[in-house]
C-alpha cells in the first residue's frame, strides 16, 4: 500500500472513531506534517510514511517537527496501522 492510500484509511478511521481530520497544506511553510487530527480538545498532527518502512523524513521534516514539538505540538510519524490504531482507535 502506497503512503496515500495508507493515509486515506487512516483518515476513514479516525472519522468514523469521532475525530475531525484535515489535510494539512502551509505552501509557505514547506515540510509541514499531512494531517491535524482534533478531537475533545485534543490537536495532534501527523505524518504519514509508507506503510512497508521504506518511507523517510526529509531534512526539512526533520527540523519542522522538532521544532513544533519543541513548542508543545503534539506530533507523530505514522507508518504503521498499529501504531495508528493505538492513537485514535482505542
Amino acid at each position: 500500500m502506497n503512503e496515500q492510500n495508507f493515509q486515506r484509511k487512516c483518515i476513514a478511521a479516525a472519522r468514523d472513531n469521532g475525530w475531525l481530520a484535515y489535510k494539512f497544506a502551509s505552501p509557505a511553510h514547506r515540510g509541514v506534517p499531512d494531517v491535524i487530527f482534533i478531537k475533545d480538545s485534543a490537536v495532534v498532527f501527523v505524518e504519514f510514511k509508507r506503510p512497508d518502512g521504506k518511507g523517510k523524513l526529509s531534512k526539512l521534516q526533520e527540523h519542522t517537527i522538532k521544532d513544533m514539538r519543541a513548542h508543545g505540538a503534539l506530533v507523530y510519524l505514522i507508518d504503521n496501522w498499529v501504531d495508528f490504531y493505538a492513537l485514535f482507535i482505542e
